[in-house]
């Protein structure tokens, strides 16, 4: 927005609460924190790890006093879920860059991290309302890789895998896109679509993460064909190999619903995230065409079970909560507003555009 006020603030200056009025990038260009981001003693101190020096921070009102958004009351298991998060994406945020120059996946750093996730999606319920309350603006890559590693490992859950496959899931939701690691910043960063030439470079980083793992001694089969083959589609549209259907593992099935949902529900370089239920929407759309449907099925029926009582802004302007999900469209629900209800279902002109 052309009227924002922000204020050029060294970050000894910075107090948790207040929030980013530009982006931080590092040298290279990427984006490690995100404009709009809340700034907690985590992410400071992270920033000063990063030897960020100086940041943007929002103004506001007449004083144009830095804008400060309190930070969000936890219970313990949202506290607990909170610190595995941030903990994570601080360690994959390093073994990224360690991984650049190797030829191997650091796999000793990676478990932990697995296991934390595992823990959560067998040992905590409420794990979905949670994901999406901490998705913040960190850095697009590190976050991804955490993010699908808990969806994968959660629909891995829902279709009654074992243990033992959802610790692989987990894992290889974590390593999915390891192979960027040895895509140059100039694409990963690029602020803007891809060249027919670029993306030709992006669309190896499957292989290139599945060499990676093959070099790796310790790492199931089967995490090592989920990373190759990600975007693979049923249809044969995918690549690296164009398979089609009977030729893609249940896990990179799995990956795929979990990598396309994360990716539309976050804030990328060159475009701005969209709703949970716009995402459902598209992944409902296409589902049957590129994705496995028994994955969309499992996937969907909880992920649309869990937007009931969400405070949400329509279309028009309106605010109002879910008060009742429509199994035949779930994601135009029933809304309790100060005006009455609106059913979505039958208002095809408005829609949900921001979950509060």
């Amino acid at each position: 927005m052309t009227d924002r006020k922000t204020l050029k603030t060294h970050i000894s200056k910075v107090e948790p609460g207040w929030i980013l009025g530009k982006d931080v990038c590092s040298d290279e260009g990427t984006v490690l924190l995100s404009h709009d981001t809340i700034l907690t003693e985590y992410s400071l101190a992270r920033l000063q790890e990063w030897n960020v020096d100086i940041v943007d921070v929002l103004l506001e009102g007449p004083c144009l006093e830095p804008f400060t958004k309190p930070a969000p009351i936890y219970s313990n298991e949202d506290g607990v879920f909170l610190d595995m998060y941030e903990r994570s994406i601080g360690t994959i945020a390093n073994l990224f860059t360690e991984m650049k120059t190797s030829k191997m996946i650091p796999l000793q750093e990676f478990k932990p991290i697995a296991e934390s996730v595992l823990g959560q999606v067998l040992g905590v319920r409420g794990v979905l309302t949670r994901l999406r309350q901490v998705k913040s603006g960190d850095e697009y890559t590190f976050n991804h890789s955490l993010n699908v590693g808990i969806y994968s490992a959660l629909i891995g859950s829902w279709m009654n895998y074992d243990e033992t496959a959802l610790r692989q899931l987990a894992m290889a939701g974590l390593l999915h896109d390891t192979g960027k690691a040895k895509i140059s910043m100039d694409i990963l960063g690029k602020p803007g679509p891809l060249t027919a030439d670029e993306f030709e470079i992006m669309k190896r980083h499957s292989l290139l993460g599945y060499q990676m793992i093959k070099a790796t001694a310790g790492i199931a089969y089967e995490v090592g064909m989920a990373v190759l083959q990600h975007h693979e589609r049923e249809n044969g549209t995918g690549y690296p190999l164009k398979l089609t259907s009977e030729n893609i593992t249940p896990f990179a099935k799995i990956i795929a619903v979990a990598d396309a949902y994360d990716a539309i529900t976050s804030d990328r370089i060159y475009k701005a995230k969209r709703t949970s239920y716009m995402a459902a929407d598209i992944i409902r759309e296409e589902g049957f065409k590129t994705f496995d449907p028994m994955v969309v099925q499992s996937f969907l029926e909880r992920i649309t079970a869990s937007f009931y009582a969400d405070r949400v802004r329509l279309s028009n302007g309106m605010i109002g909560t879910i008060v009742s999900v429509n199994s035949e469209r779930p994601t135009r629900p029933l809304i309790k507003t100060d005006q009455g209800f609106i059913d979505l279902d039958k208002i095809a002109e408005l829609n949900i555009i921001e979950i509060l």
